[in-house]
């Protein structure tokens, strides 16, 4: 049996459209026309009907014309903020709840007011073109399946509570009240900030190596580099990586730290050992100086080391996170935008930044 959807729109027939590129065995959608307010609380949550599926999707505007000629209007997040709500205090089983909608510019708002209140958030015409949100579906859907009956760290995290940089997550995961409260603070501060995790690209990076131009680096993270990667919730739609585990490893394996070598003695050192043939190191940008490359640039994909770039102002929220910086590769090249670079940086950045 696949996961089970709800998807509430106020255009059915054209919903059904929509949905139809990731709905299969796997991922199944019940469709729904919206009922006034209190009928369609009472129907998803004082009935309990939310209970029979595994996840809600939700058009943004709710708008139609009821039996009495009342025209009935509200929106998806308010839906949203009643479940949310109701969900703590015991009514009903906490779900991913995910948003569509045709206005970019209404979801581009709600990121600011309402984020915490969805999974994701989707442009219709996404599901014809985003190969992703199947498997997003899915492992949202699976993660809150066993948050509603385990909320350990290991089950959360797919590890045990073993270094000590994982306790300030630990004491975060321990203040949640809700599976959604999990999901949320592992979707959005560890799997989508670098830290704990490394994405494909930054571990790519740390190793030294231009996967892109390396035929051999699928066979490198398949044969060396799986055995760190992450197990927890929603690794099914995100590829991450352990970070503590790399370093460790490496520290064993080389009798090194990875951090303090250049790009070409790491993949040499790679080469070395396991006897990949093709695999390339990283190159020195144009107006960088160290090949020690630690960190991917904010605004484009050169590598980089600190001392090459300007950080941003972005503060990290949780200690684990990474600062961001801006390399000078980018800042002095000609395809540089100004507008999207002053909002990353402070005073002091910015005044080096006018003299580049």
């Amino acid at each position: 049996m696949g996961n089970k959807f709800l998807y509430v729109d106020d255009e059915p027939q054209k919903a059904k459209g929509i949905i139809k590129p990731i709905e299969d065995a796997e991922l199944i959608f019940d469709v729904e026309s919206p009922k006034t307010w209190n009928d369609q609380k009472s129907y998803l949550i004082e009935s309990k009907k939310l209970n029979e599926y595994d996840g809600l999707l939700l058009d943004l505007k709710l708008q139609f014309t009821d039996n009495h000629n009342n025209d009935i209007k509200y929106k998806g997040s308010d839906l949203a903020q009643s479940i949310r709500t109701d969900v703590k205090t015991g009514k009903i089983k906490d779900l991913p709840i995910f948003l569509c909608s045709t206005d970019t510019l209404m979801i581009s708002i709600l990121d600011r007011t309402s984020y915490d209140l969805f999974d994701k958030k989707y442009e219709k015409d996404e599901f014809s073109s985003n190969e992703n949100i199947k498997c997003e579906f899915i492992s949202f859907a699976e993660a809150y399946q066993l948050l509603n009956h385990k909320n350990d760290f290991k089950s959360i995290m797919g590890k045990d509570l073993e270094d000590d940089e994982l306790l300030p997550l630990q004491i975060e995961l321990s203040k949640c009240q809700t599976p959604h409260e999990v999901v949320y603070l592992i979707n959005n501060y560890v799997i989508k900030y670098n830290g704990l995790l490394l994405d494909e690209e930054l571990l790519a990076i740390r190793l030294g190596i231009n996967h892109k131009k390396s035929k051999d680096w699928s066979k490198l993270k398949d044969e060396i580099l799986n055995e760190f990667k992450y197990k927890g919730i929603l690794n099914g739609c995100y590829d991450r990586w352990w970070q503590s585990d790399l370093l460790r490893w490496w520290k064993i394996t080389f009798e090194t730290s990875l951090k303090v070598l250049p790009a070409s003695a790491k993949v040499e050192a790679l080469i070395k050992k396991f006897g990949y043939s093709n695999i390339t190191f990283l190159s020195l940008p144009e107006n960088h100086r160290f090949d020690t490359f630690w960190y991917k640039c904010r605004l484009s994909e050169n590598p980089l080391e600190p001392s090459d770039a300007l950080r941003t102002i972005e503060m990290p929220r949780f200690v684990w996170q990474e600062p961001s910086y801006i390399s000078f590769a980018y800042l002095k090249s000609e395809e540089r935008v100004r507008e999207d670079i002053i909002p990353f940086l402070g005073a002091n950045e910015l005044r080096i930044f006018e003299t580049l």
